[in-house]
């Protein structure tokens, strides 16, 4: 959930600041869709069509507002931010309980008495200018295990338009033609991720007026082959910390 704090006197702010009027219409749009679905459990199709819009500033306000009227048919979106963040925090416990939840953790072997969390941070706004963007960037290739960066990168974007599903996305070449200097600097935080995890890495990033910001990092889901050829790289290369006792126990569990 993602902008969480907004609110029309924010919005108008983030427009002054900014001096980018579509900037703070589209941060606005996104916010009251994103709670609208994921707090209020507003069917998306319906959130979709709401906010529907020509990519225009006075467009974005008035898909913002059809989509607020839809939400106040289902408990409305609170003008406080932080009843905003408390509901957002009771949203995240309730998914815990949901089908897609529960077929997951079946699936993965995962106890459902275990729980959940939500972390609350700050914002960074990828969707803020042209040297902004938001991508999702693998240590190696998940598919293979060759090495070297592989991942996705939207320009002028914020994190759900790359995980989604719901855009066209570049690969990582379009930030290294973008903002070269940043790219390199996603590669070597990439590299000592990977060391410091001595794993595959999954790792979000957003870019903002072109400086870099690692939102989170996990081990990456890989391929049977990708596990098998990452593990023996891993353990045949004498600057990673990786023995080949952990290498075979590792391609064992997997």
């Amino acid at each position: 959930l993602l902008n969480v704090g907004m609110t029309p006197a924010v919005r108008e702010a983030l427009a002054r600041e900014s001096g980018d009027p579509r900037f703070a219409a589209d941060t606005w749009l996104r916010f009251v869709r994103g709670y609208a679905a994921i707090v209020l459990g507003v069917p998306e199709d319906q959130a979709s069509h709401a906010a529907m819009h020509d990519g225009t500033p006075a467009s974005m306000l008035a898909a913002a507002d059809r989509v607020q009227a839809l939400a106040d048919r289902f408990g409305g979106i609170p003008a406080d931010p932080v009843a905003q963040v408390l509901e957002g925090i009771r949203a995240v416990f309730r998914s815990w309980g949901c089908d897609r939840a529960r077929v997951f953790r079946e699936r993965e072997g995962i106890d459902g008495g275990l729980g959940t969390a939500a972390t609350v941070q700050a914002m960074v706004f990828g969707n803020l200018d042209d040297r902004s963007g938001t991508g999702v960037a693998f240590t190696r290739d998940p598919s293979t295990g060759a090495r070297g960066a592989f991942g996705d990168y939207l320009a002028r974007a914020q994190g759900e338009d790359v995980v989604a599903g719901t855009h066209a996305v570049s690969g990582l070449d379009a930030l290294r033609e973008q903002l070269p200097e940043v790219y390199g600097e996603l590669l070597r935080h990439l590299d000592r991720l990977e060391r410091r995890y001595r794993d595959m890495c999954d790792v979000e990033f957003t870019v903002m007026a072109g400086r870099l910001y690692i939102l989170q990092t996990r081990i990456g889901r890989r391929s049977p082959l990708a596990a098998v050829r990452i593990a023996v790289d891993m353990a045949e290369d004498p600057s990673f910390p990786l023995s080949r006792a952990e290498a075979v126990a590792r391609v064992g569990a997997e």
